[in-house]
């Protein structure tokens, strides 16, 4: 699985003179018709072709064509259990090669870095979230990341939890007792559960929670996380003990997605509202830009489908917005960016920061306030 460290690694990826990275993300599904007998190869191709005769130089398609021998030898050699894959190559070999489970638009890219838009939005459409799933005597404890599940601990009840007849000649009075103490195991189980998963949310660093299993169970559970995990859970959801990760992934995805729309359509409310203000924010691209080269940007929000191009000064790095003209701050030349939003995004998260892309009602807001905007450090 590829993890945070891996995508650090890509974005400090040293850009090499005369050279670039070709960065490939290409859909690989098996359910789909097109994707059968190969099909993503002959797709590849056609887009490699493509962008090869956007290139002017020699220099530059000379070493396009090595990254793109070595792309295609690549997925020769692949065999497809995801639904994505995903390349990024240079003319002296593969950086990284990494086969993803959910699905990612096809798309390349010939530049002097990785582009990494593609990930990122992935990686904020599909955070990692816990799932506890438990009955009154089981539990099971996943989290999930990427449409990756991973089961972290089988926590069964020491007995399981049952009426019994008890002895005696009053069976009312016996049977009373025996239910009162397995109730007590109830709980007793149930505090455990919420005990181990307080762990695995310190270490899995999860900020949304479901939990599944029987209403009774799930409603006794919530009562007993602390108040930290309790307002990490975005809702329940009715789900068999013995679930498998493609059951798991289809019952929590709409759970999952409406609270990661819901909580877009607040932060970019919260943007407008601060810019508007002047209070540690901006929106519009020259705007972000210009606080970006200014050091100050902790978190960069921008919508869905805003992918405009602009370039960088190859003397500062200033990124400028539009037409590339002398740089403004060291009137150094300017070298054109297809999409300088991802070049942007890139800038803020390896200084550190966020980046946030929004869709759906977010997006449309955020389009009427310039498509881009970022929070201030100062």
């Amino acid at each position: 699985m590829i993890s945070s460290e891996d995508v650090r690694e890509l974005i400090e990826h040293k850009a090499q003179a005369g050279s670039g990275v070709l960065s490939v993300y290409l859909n690989v599904d098996q359910s789909q018709a097109v994707n059968l007998n190969r099909g993503f190869e002959a797709a590849l191709k056609n887009m490699l072709r493509n962008l090869e005769d956007t290139l002017a130089s020699q220099e530059q398609k000379k070493a396009f064509s090595s990254a793109t021998d070595l792309v295609l030898k690549a997925v020769a050699k692949y065999s497809p259990h995801g639904r994505s894959l995903m390349l990024f190559c240079t003319p002296s070999g593969v950086i990284r090669q990494q086969e993803l489970k959910i699905e990612i638009e096809n798309s390349v890219r010939w530049s002097a870095k990785p582009y990494i838009r593609p990930l990122l939005e992935a990686f904020d459409e599909f955070q990692r979230y816990g799932l506890v799933l438990t009955d009154k005597a089981h539990s099971r404890l996943f989290t999930v990341f990427l449409d990756q599940v991973e089961e972290h601990v089988d926590a069964l009840a020491s007995q399981d939890v049952k009426h019994i007849k008890g002895p005696g000649t009053d069976h009312m009075l016996s049977q009373m007792h025996v239910q009162r103490k397995a109730d007590g195991h109830v709980r007793h189980h149930l505090k455990n559960v919420a005990d181990l998963l307080g762990k695995v949310a310190e270490d899995n660093q999860f900020n949304r929670l479901i939990l599944a299993g029987p209403v009774a169970a799930t409603n006794e559970l919530q009562g007993l996380l602390p108040t930290h995990l309790r307002k990490l859970v975005i809702g329940t959801i009715p789900l068999s003990m013995d679930a498998g990760s493609s059951q798991i992934i289809e019952a929590t995805r709409r759970l999952q997605s409406g609270a990661e729309r819901a909580e877009e359509e607040g932060l970019v409310q919260d943007l407008i509202t601060a810019a508007a203000k002047n209070n540690q924010a901006v929106t519009g691209l020259d705007s972000t830009l210009r606080t970006i080269q200014e050091g100050r940007v902790w978190h960069i929000v921008y919508a869905d489908g805003y992918t405009p191009q602009g370039g960088e000064c190859v003397n500062c790095g200033f990124l400028i917005a539009g037409k590339t003209v002398p740089c403004p701050y060291c009137e150094g030349e300017v070298q054109v960016v297809k999409d300088v939003v991802a070049r942007a995004v890139s800038r803020v998260v390896n200084a550190g920061g966020k980046a946030e892309q929004v869709r759906d009602k977010a997006a449309e807001r955020l389009h009427s306030a310039g498509g881009v905007g970022a929070f201030l450090r100062f």
